[in-house]
């Protein structure tokens, strides 16, 4: 049976953000090594969580949220999605796959 390996990559501005190792089998079966990195995985899950107040009608509910925005700064508070590293994150692994 031959086999084969491949990757399929997600891009953003430049860096990976996620991959992901497939095996063929040559026929019909391929076999996922690896999932995407748990980066992306947190920045699904946050921006899903924000869904309904990103999208508030104008009104008093609104319009807290705006307050409650203006007294932190986002760059902050999001710090972690601006503060990533792919080299870093990748470490040991692009040097594998070269």
């Amino acid at each position: 049976m031959k086999t084969r390996l491949g990757w399929v990559c997600a891009w953003e501005d430049g860096s990976l953000i996620g991959f992901v190792n497939v095996v063929w089998d040559g026929g019909v079966h391929a076999f996922i090594l690896e999932l995407r990195l748990p980066r992306t995985t947190r920045l699904q899950s946050v921006s899903r969580d924000r869904a309904h107040s990103n999208h508030l009608p104008d009104g008093t509910e609104q319009q807290a949220r705006d307050k409650a925005y203006a007294r932190q700064d986002p760059l902050v508070a999001n710090g972690w999605i601006y503060a990533y590293d792919p080299d870093a994150e990748l470490g040991d692994s692009e040097a594998a796959q070269e």
